[in-house]
């Protein structure tokens, strides 16, 4: 790890300054392309790319993955779609902080996923619903319609994965 020289506190420093812009970058990413696809796509028919390969769309989703519980009234929605999560990202943000002492890999997938998740739930607090605008595919198999977050937090997993299975 680059930071393995440094004394412990400033260490520490450094990681907690890393962990903290890879969740806000990944938050401001994820609320700029929101905020391109709400100005550039909203009202519009799809926009095809590289043979349908991708999607672009603009669908508000007051669902989570795949617009599951949208049916759900507004107190149970909020609780799965926003309490919980925000609980469970609050509570990986601190084990985050609190052992930064894991690899740069483990460290960047947490933050990724953190940035992504929250990001989501910013929407969901502000405007009930979270926009989603581009789907990918090839010929029949496509994926759901889905957004930057969505994307930040499945690269997160998939780099927490290699991240322990290279421990």
């Amino acid at each position: 790890m680059a930071t393995q020289g440094l004394p412990v506190v400033k260490r520490n420093l450094v990681l907690w300054t890393l962990i903290s812009m890879l969740i806000l970058l990944n938050v401001g990413c994820d609320q700029a392309t929101k905020r391109i696809a709400r100005e550039k796509l909203q009202g519009q028919p799809p926009i095809e790319l590289f043979q349908r390969t991708v999607v672009l769309a603009y669908v508000q989703n007051q669902g989570g993955f795949l617009s599951m519980f949208s049916q759900l009234s507004e107190p149970y929605r909020a609780i799965l779609l926003v309490y919980l999560p925000l609980l469970f990202l609050a509570a990986g943000a601190v084990y985050l902080y609190a052992t930064p002492s894991g690899s740069l890999l483990r460290i960047a997938a947490g933050a990724t996923i953190i940035g992504g998740g929250l990001s989501n739930i910013v929407d969901r607090i502000r405007a009930g619903a979270v926009v989603d605008f581009v789907s990918f595919g090839i010929g029949s198999i496509r994926t759901g319609i889905l957004n930057t977050a969505d994307l930040s937090v499945t690269f997160g997993c998939a780099m927490l994965i290699l991240a322990f299975r290279r421990s």
